[in-house]
């Protein structure tokens, strides 16, 4: 009996078991809040193959197969509208057994509310935008704003404010989300903040728009140019204070400021201070003021002196000049600007000089410009000198002459238009008497003349093989003592002959006689000198007896004319007279209109032929010099 019912229980225990084993089970989710009539569940399960959903709690037993989501229920079905809604799930296994579960949750569509309040007009200082917020199913999940001029960001919904501390005009975006993904719409606020001073910078001092500042205009007006915002203020004072303890207006255009402070006396220390406030009323501090040092200037500095000049001895020479304020100065060997000389600038000062080196002997003009502190610049200034380093005889060391000849170019004259061969006269006078007389055209020897011819020293110069252009010419005399005395003259050379057409009665003067050879010329002292004299002589001599045997030539054509009208009267007689009397058969003679047509062309001849003559006289000239020189 006792077997009997062990037997039975442990038959019932292994049924237990199997059924136990087969019943399936399931949970299900879903969020707390939704927005959608079919939202999504999550479900997890065991020992199920098949799921069915129910918005009210009633199966159909058709179940589909379990997944772990499923979004097929609309739980606006059985219930509609929003509110709370349930839903009901039964998992079925394998052998037909089921297991039920089931979920709550809220329907909400109703966007939520936000409205935002920030102070009107243009604050000085940080404010609060405040906001109302509202959602009476699911609640508000956030809120955000937006700004184009300090971002981005969330609204603290335990505080429902922002706070503005960036200084613009801002406009705010902003909305609001609920807890069942709900967006309100968006909202703009618009606030303003300017709690910043301006800030402001200098356009210009007296119209001088860089560092150092300078006023250069003589108008009796310094006028001081503020860039800075639209709406500012400005006012101007000789004390470092804020706008509000200024008293000197200054004009506003635009985003400018114009301070007038007047007419100014010439100085480079002129300090004023400027201060500013804006359109919402913030002034500058002392600290942020604009510090004004400029200086008043509109004369020119001028060069008191310039040097060397006379005669330098040595190939290295120091230029020098001197003006009457603080200047930079530079040099150059053309008239040009300060800013177009080659020559460097010496240090701001009133003296100046540069080392000139390695000169050759010759004429030297150098001109010099200065420009101040406040950039004007000075009138030109010129020296010249001459170089001269060839050793000179070593006078007597008795002699105590110190006084310096005096010379004077004579021919041709300054600035005079030249050609061919050139005679050079230059005057020279001394206590002590004149040595010698060189001549230089640039840096070049023409010549070195020991005596006079007449008055004058006198050489010739050959312009022919030279470029058509300007050149300096120098005479330079030095007396038995060696003292020496300098003059400069400039003239310019033409390729083309220059024709003068004479009076009949004056005579012609010429660079040189084409009967009398350029050698003649050249042989030097006393010789030359009588030779000179008695050709001048001959010439003149000539002359006159051309001028007498012409003028009796007229005297007797004119008899002659007499003596034929008072035979055949006038009428036919005349008009015979006139076609059988003609001055032109007259031999040898020719109008005054012809020969000066003829002028020209005999010029032109006798020069080509005193230039033959001069090609090999000029060497042999240069090279007497040169020994005579030595």
């Amino acid at each position: 009996m006792r077997i009997k019912k062990q037997f039975w229980l442990l038959i019932a225990l292994l049924a237990f078991a199997s059924f136990a084993a087969a019943l399936p089970s399931a949970t299900i989710t879903a969020p707390a809040f939704t927005n959608s009539q079919t939202p999504t569940f999550t479900i997890t399960y065991s020992d199920a193959n098949g799921m069915e959903l129910s918005c009210n709690g009633s199966f159909s037993n058709s179940f589909v197969a379990i997944s772990g989501t499923y979004s097929g229920l609309d739980i606006t079905s059985c219930i509609p509208g929003e509110g709370s809604k349930q839903a009901f799930l039964r998992v079925e296994s394998s052998d037909a057994n089921t297991f039920d579960t089931n979920t709550w949750l809220v329907y909400d569509t109703t966007k939520p509310t936000i409205t935002a309040v920030a102070p009107s007009g243009l604050q000085t200082s940080d404010f609060d935008v405040n906001f109302t917020i509202s959602d009476t199913l699911s609640g508000i999940a956030s809120a955000s704003y937006t700004s184009p001029t300090f971002g981005n960001g969330t609204i603290p919904l335990d505080q429902n404010k922002i706070t503005i501390s960036t200084d613009g005009n801002h406009a705010i975006t902003y909305y609001a989300t609920d807890n069942a993904g709900n967006q309100s719409d968006s909202s703009v606020v618009y606030a303003a903040l300017d709690k910043t001073s301006p800030s402001t910078s200098i356009a210009s001092i007296g119209g001088d728009s860089s560092s150092p500042y300078w006023d250069v205009n003589n108008d009796s007006q310094t006028s001081i140019v503020i860039s800075g915002e639209s709406g500012m203020l400005c006012r101007w004072g000789t004390a470092d204070a804020v706008w509000s303890s200024m008293t000197n207006e200054c004009s506003v255009s635009g985003t400018q400021a114009t301070c007038n402070l007047g007419s100014l006396s010439q100085g480079s220390s002129q300090a004023y201070y400027i201060s500013c406030k804006d359109s919402a009323g913030n002034e500058q501090t002392n600290a942020q003021n604009i510090d004004l040092s400029f200086g008043v200037d509109w004369t020119a500095p001028s060069i008191t002196s310039a040097g060397p000049s006379g005669v330098q001895s040595s190939s290295s020479v120091t230029l020098t000049a001197a003006t009457n304020e603080a200047s930079t100065c530079k040099y150059g060997i053309s008239d040009v600007s300060y800013d177009s000389m080659s020559g460097s600038s010496s240090a701001s000062a009133t003296s100046h000089s540069w080392s000139l080196t390695n000169l050759t002997d010759g004429s030297y003009a150098y001109y010099i410009r200065c420009r101040d502190s406040a950039g004007l610049d000075s009138d030109k200034a010129t020296t010249s000198f001459t170089v001269s380093t060839t050793p000179l005889a070593v006078p007597d060391s008795s002699a105590t002459d110190t006084t310096n000849p005096t010379v004077h170019w004579v021919e041709p004259i300054n600035n005079a238009t030249v050609y061919g061969i050139v005679k050079l006269k230059a005057s020279a006078s001394d206590n002590k008497g004149i040595k010698s007389m060189i001549f230089y055209y640039g840096s070049k020897m023409i010549a070195r003349v020991s005596s006079k011819e007449g008055d004058y020293y006198v050489a010739d110069w050959n312009t022919i093989d030279l470029n058509e252009t300007t050149y300096q010419l120098s005479a330079i005399a030095y007396d038995t003592s060696n003292n020496s005395a300098s003059d400069l003259i400039t003239v310019k050379i033409s390729k083309t002959p220059i024709t003068q057409v004479q009076d009949e009665n004056e005579p012609i003067v010429s660079v040189a006689d084409e009967n009398e050879s350029v050698a003649e010329k050249q042989e030097g002292g006393s010789k030359k000198t009588s030779a000179n004299t008695a050709s001048g002589l001959a010439a003149f001599s000539t002359l006159t007896n051309k001028n007498i045997a012409l003028a009796v030539m007229i005297i007797g054509i004119i008899a002659l004319a007499l003596m034929a009208y008072a035979k055949f009267g006038k009428g036919k007689g005349e008009r015979s007279f006139k076609s059988s009397f003609s001055f032109e058969k007259i031999a040898g003679f020719k109008s005054r209109s012809e020969k000066n047509a003829e002028l020209p062309k005999r010029n032109f001849k006798r020069q080509e032929k005193k230039e033959e003559q001069s090609s090999l006289s000029q060497a042999k000239r240069y090279k007497t010099d040169f020994e005579d020189w030595n």
